[in-house]
């Protein structure tokens, strides 16, 4: 039973991991785009407070979508070979 406990904790883990890796991404590609479109520090204010509410959420779940299938395939690879290292995981 315990060990089906640290599975359990561990999977929950992942996909806390991922949601957040998402979000994050989702975040800094907004940060990219907005000053491309030419707005000044301004006019930044209203429109990224907007964009926190919806559309990073929103690309987030594309963000996910497209990342889940790699994503699975080092999660895999990582617990089957056991590593934990930060720098498997950012490479």
């Amino acid at each position: 039973m315990g060990r089906l406990l640290v599975y359990l904790g561990r999977l929950i883990l992942i996909v806390v991991g991922f949601v957040a890796a998402a979000l994050a991404a989702s975040a800094a590609m907004h940060l990219f785009i907005l000053p491309t479109l030419g707005f000044e520090t301004v006019e930044a204010g209203p429109i990224v407070a907007g964009s926190v509410l919806f559309s990073i959420p929103f690309v987030a779940l594309f963000v996910a979508y497209f990342a889940l299938t790699p994503a699975l395939v080092v999660v895999a690879i990582a617990e089957i070979w056991s590593v934990r290292g930060w720098l498997y995981y950012a490479l």
